[in-house]
Order: structure tokens, then sequence, then C-alpha cells
């Protein structure tokens, strides 16, 4: 994958008696991106988290900062769909409209990867 990122942050978090790696990735100037990755089920969550969210927060990317965001992320579930979830206040809390927004950056990905595969000849 070209332009892979390198977390600048990583340890390990308990949720729901699993152990799961946290990552923080730098998209500056855009902000921050939360991973959380559970490797026995191989599954992935991502929580963005924009500049003007760490300037209401009052967090930065020094590691003392990003231990703090780290130790106030939750996984919590909303209307059947799994979320990772700061309780730092200036931090918007995930809704129902991002999950809109995720399925249809999906479905136009695949829309887009079908058309921009080549035809297959006979």
């Amino acid at each position: 994958m070209a332009g892979r990122k390198v977390a600048i942050f990583n340890c390990a978090r308990s949720f729901n008696d699993d152990i799961y790696i946290l990552q923080v990735f730098d998209n500056s100037p855009s902000g921050l991106l939360v991973k959380a990755y559970l490797q026995a089920k191989s599954v992935e969550y991502f929580m963005p988290i924009t500049e003007g969210e760490l300037d209401k927060a009052a967090l930065s990317r020094a590691e003392k900062s990003l231990t703090r965001l780290a130790d106030s992320i939750s996984l919590v579930e909303k209307s059947g769909q799994t979320f990772l979830e700061s309780s730092i206040p200036g931090i918007i809390k995930p809704g129902l409209v991002m999950i809109c927004c995720l399925r249809s950056s999906r479905r136009l990905y695949q829309s887009f990867a079908r058309r921009s595969q080549p035809a297959l000849t006979q």
C-alpha cells in the first residue's frame, strides 16, 4: 500500500474482555485517526478526531496527551453498531450519521472498484 502511515502511538487496551491493539495515526493537517484492532477476530474500529476537536479537548500529539486520549477510549454499542468513543469533552461522540457516511463511502468505493476492473475477455 503506497503511502502507508506509521502509528505515532501504540498500546494495548481491554474492551469487553478482549485485548485490542490501539494505535493513533497522525493525519495532519486533518487531525488524528484512532484504530482499535482485535487480532483474534480480525476486527477493526476507527475513530477520526479533527484538529478542532483536539483544540477543544486540549490534546496535542505529545505522548502524555496521546496516553490521556487512549485511556479515555471505550468500545460502545449504539443502535446495533459498535463504535470507539472518547470520554474527553470536546471530542464528538459517534452517531448514526457517521455510519451512513461510512456505508456510502464503502458503496462508492465498491462501485468504483467494479468499474475499474478490466473486463474479462473470452
